[in-house]
């Protein structure tokens, strides 16, 4: 059997494609920001390189506060060789499904959805180096997903120029 190479490609591109927000609507328990990310929070995670390697991990202390639709989220970051790094996050929640913010390591403005339990946010993200400095600017696509009223998986994935440049996994859980 020969399948075009038009009907190739296409196969291929829906094969890359990113799930949709809107997929998530029916899903519970449903995800504010304002809500989930208010007051104190906690959180594991770890990078994993392309090839698969789990380094370093990571604890974040995180604390949220809300004023409206408009709120602050500081992270707290504690990696495992050492390093410690901070990020504030402006937030602004737009409607019931639109969500804005910037911190001084995203490029721009982070765009996100939230539908049901899931929130998708869009950004260009300064990596921190090693030796602290600020290093490459990669996209990412983060995806967070509440399991409970106080728990929520995340799963950043980061490119360059659309190849893998690696993903984290971050468990959050609310105090």
């Amino acid at each position: 059997m020969r399948i075009p190479i038009t009907g190739l490609c296409c196969l291929m591109l829906t094969g890359c494609a990113s799930p949709d927000a809107k997929d998530y609507a029916n899903r519970s328990p449903a995800l504010d920001v304002r809500e989930f990310f208010n007051g104190d929070l906690k959180a594991v995670g770890t990078y994993f390189s392309p090839s698969g390697k789990a380094d370093p991990q990571f604890t974040i202390a995180l604390k949220g506060v809300w004023h409206g639709d408009d709120g602050t989220l500081k992270e707290h970051f504690v990696y495992s060789d050492g390093r410690v790094q901070d990020r504030m996050w402006n937030l602004h929640v737009t409607d019931n499904h639109h969500v804005t913010g910037t911190a001084a390591d995203v490029d721009g403005v982070a765009k996100g959805l939230m539908y049901g339990n899931a929130l998708n946010m869009r950004y260009s993200l300064h990596i921190m180096e090693k030796d602290g400095s600020m290093g490459p600017v990669l996209s990412a696509e983060d995806w967070i997903l509440l399991t409970s009223e106080t728990t929520g998986i995340n799963r950043i994935r980061l490119s360059k120029f659309g190849f893998d440049a690696g993903e984290m996994v971050i468990a959050f859980k609310k105090s």
